[in-house]
């Protein structure tokens, strides 16, 4: 089992670029409505929304900068040990 990282869709529908998500294929737009639908989505690292996103994004590309941003928090932090 893995560790649940829980996002609203809504925090993902903000940072993603229009002009990128029009340029997806028609699949991978349906899977994005798909994601979007959910209202919240996991994105630990074992889930595969977060391998979709990653895929559709690729890290050059405005959204995937911004998906890859620690800033933005769609990505995990791991807490820092406490001394």
């Amino acid at each position: 089992m893995f560790d649940e990282f829980r996002i609203e869709t809504c925090k993902l529908l903000s940072i993603t670029n229009l002009g990128e998500l029009s340029s997806l294929s028609d699949t991978n737009k349906e899977l994005f409505k798909l994601i979007i639908s959910a209202g919240v989505v996991d994105l630990s690292d074992d889930g595969w929304v977060k391998d979709r996103l990653w895929t559709m994004f690729p890290e050059d590309s405005i959204t995937g900068v911004a998906l890859r941003n620690p800033v933005n928090r769609f990505i995990l932090i791991p807490n820092e040990p406490t001394p």
